[in-house]
C-alpha cells in the first residue's frame, strides 16, 4: 500500500547554515512502530541545529517521534550563543510540511524557559496564536542566558474533524516542519526544512490532490 508522505515546500534558509541528525534527544520513549503504537522510530531524524549571526538554533524530538491519530509529540527549540552581542528573541512561529490538504497535526501547548530581567530562570505558558508566538527572551554568550521553547502537537483524526483526509487508514510518513524566527538585530529566519521528522501510523493522514503547502499547525486541544 502506498503511504502519503510528506513533501518539501518553498522556502528557505534567509541566512545561515544547519544540519539534522538521527540522534536520540530528550527523554526515553518506548513502543513499537510495527505494532502501529507510539515509539521511536532511529531512521527518523530527531535533531537539527543551524547558525542564524551570532546564534545557535537547535530543533529536536522530545520523546516519541511515532505515533497514531490522538498522540503527541513534542518539539523543544534550544536558543543559544557563544559570542557577540546578547539578542532577545522576539517571535517564534512554527507550522508544518504537508503534500496534500490541511497539516495533520495540531497546537496542544508550549512553554518557553528563560532567564527574566531579576536573573531568575522562569518557565511560562505560551498560548496559541495564529502568528506565532511572542515575547523578548534573552540570549547572551556573556551570562550563559539561553531560551529553550517546547511545544507540544496532537496528531490529527480526519474522522472526528480535525482534518481533511480519505486515506485516513495510509500513515503520514516524515512529517517535516519549518519555524520562523526573529531576534533582535538580525533578520526573520525562515527554517525551512529543520529536517527533523516524525510519523504518523494510522488514521491522521490528510491526503488530497492538492499542491504541496506550508501550512501553519494551527489549535486543536
Amino acid at each position: 500500500m502506498t503511504a502519503a508522505t510528506a513533501a518539501l515546500v518553498v522556502g528557505g534558509f534567509v541566512t545561515g547554515t544547519g544540519s539534522a541528525v538521527a540522534a536520540d534527544t530528550g527523554s526515553a520513549a518506548t513502543g513499537s512502530t510495527s505494532s502501529g503504537s507510539s515509539g521511536v522510530d532511529p531512521t527518523l531524524s530527531r535533531s537539527a541545529t543551524i547558525t542564524h549571526g551570532n546564534l545557535s538554533i537547535t530543533r529536536a524530538i522530545v520523546g516519541n517521534n511515532v505515533g497514531v491519530a490522538g498522540d503527541t509529540v513534542t518539539y523543544r527549540t534550544t536558543f543559544s550563543a557563544t559570542d557577540g552581542p546578547a539578542r532577545q528573541v522576539t517571535r517564534i512561529y512554527e507550522a508544518v510540511n504537508t503534500s496534500y490538504g490541511r497539516p495533520p497535526m495540531g497546537f496542544k501547548e508550549a512553554n518557553v524557559t528563560y532567564t527574566d530581567p531579576s536573573g531568575s530562570v522562569v518557565t511560562e505558558k505560551v498560548p496559541y496564536a495564529p502568528d506565532g508566538a511572542v515575547g523578548a527572551w534573552p540570549v547572551d554568550a556573556a551570562t550563559g542566558t539561553t531560551v529553550v521553547y517546547e511545544s507540544t502537537y496532537r496528531f490529527k483524526d480526519p474522522s472526528l474533524g480535525f482534518a481533511i483526509g480519505y486515506d485516513s487508514y495510509w500513515p503520514t510518513e516524515n512529517i517535516d516542519n519549518w519555524v520562523s524566527i526573529d531576534a533582535t538585530g538580525l533578520d526573520t529566519l525562515k527554517w525551512s526544512p529543520t529536517g527533523v521528522t516524525v510519523t504518523c501510523l494510522y488514521g491522521c493522514s490528510s491526503y488530497l490532490s492538492l499542491p504541496a503547502m506550508a501550512n501553519n499547525f494551527g489549535s486543536s486541544n
